[in-house]
């Protein structure tokens, strides 16, 4: 979330199968 989205992308994309996962 800053001057390198394209690296934040794929660690959000982790964070939010987590979140899927175990809710």
């Amino acid at each position: 979330g800053g001057a390198q989205p394209i690296a934040e992308a794929p660690k959000y994309r982790v964070v939010r199968s987590f979140l899927e996962a175990h809710p």
